[in-house]
């Protein structure tokens, strides 16, 4: 369990890693789809370099090969749809909002890990589950508050902007399923390894095709040489974050405990970040800010106990 668990943290912290190099993408008004193109494409075609080097004379079966693409392909392909959706939710305000209560589609995998994978959790994780979905609605509230001057936005905009929230929280969700089913694979050497390349294919494909369209905000001309520094930076951590997310699904999965894979990982990106923003970006604390904090750690601690 602890290795799990310190494979599930460091997911997290690879998480908000990324977050910063976002951050810093959109500070700088770079095109996000583009960027998430080239950046995903770099580390496509690395993947499979990687892959054909290392495993492509491992023999498979044809006909366990064919599902296995298709849940890896569609995993890829609906977190391009959940960017997609989420950047134009930005689009409506209350940015801290969507990305606090977004984080919520952990449920879904949780939920389907109980129900249809038949596993068995014990009332410390389900208290260390609800703690975190507390801080969640806690960073809503306090999102909310700070923002109370968009209060003044059109029904019809609050209406679209919550459809849009609700969308990227069941897209987010269902990607994270899809690639907890995947562990199913994880004894077949060659499937096994072929998860982050298919992911990342995928990954770059929707990045392209919803890079060419109007209603994304900010589709514009990109400079490759411009962003090729950070683009590399990018590649370094999605590739990473896949790696220990497959490895972390994989090792809670053979524990019969692939419910708490994601509400670990929440926990520690969500810690991490908010204490990069305090200490780094200097971000004002308050009584709803630790006590969120406090309550992600301490999920932390109830979710990987046995």
């Amino acid at each position: 369990m602890f290795t799990g668990t310190a494979l599930c943290i460091v997911t997290g912290l690879i998480w908000s890693m990324i977050s910063c190099v976002r951050r810093f993408v959109a500070k700088n008004e770079v095109p996000i789809f583009k960027f998430y193109c080239i950046s995903n494409g770099i580390a496509c075609v690395i993947c499979w370099i990687v892959y054909v080097l290392y495993y492509s004379d491992v023999s498979f079966a044809e006909t366990q090969m064919l599902p296995f693409i298709i849940l890896l392909v569609a995993a890829g392909f609906i977190n391009s749809i959940s960017e997609a959706v989420n950047v134009n939710c930005f689009k409506y305000g209350h940015n801290g909002i969507s990305v606090a209560a977004s984080n919520s589609s952990i449920a879904i995998p949780f939920l389907f890990s109980i129900f249809f994978l038949n596993e068995h959790v014990i009332w410390q994780r389900w208290l260390g589950f609800t703690l975190l979905l507390l801080s969640l609605g806690m960073m809503v509230i306090q999102e909310y508050r700070s923002n109370s001057a968009e209060s003044g936005t059109s029904t019809r905009n609050k209406i679209i902007w919550i459809s849009l929230l609700l969308c990227r929280i069941l897209f987010t969700g269902t990607c994270l399923t899809l690639i907890i089913i995947s562990s199913k694979y994880q004894n077949v050497e060659a499937v096994k390894n072929m998860r982050i390349p298919l992911v990342m294919t995928a990954c770059a494909v929707g990045n392209g095709l919803f890079s060419q369209f109007k209603f994304i905000p900010g589709n514009y001309k990109i400079k490759i040489a411009g962003v090729l520094k950070v683009s590399l930076i990018w590649v370094l951590f999605a590739i990473s974050s896949y790696y220990f997310q497959f490895l972390s699904v994989d090792t809670m999965a053979s524990m019969n405990s692939a419910a708490i894979v994601y509400p670990l990982m929440v926990c520690a990106y969500l810690s991490s970040f908010s204490l990069y923003s305090h200490l780094k970006l200097k971000e004002p604390y308050n009584i709803f800010s630790f006590t969120s904090l406090i309550m992600c750690v301490g999920g932390i601690f109830l979710l990987s106990s046995k």
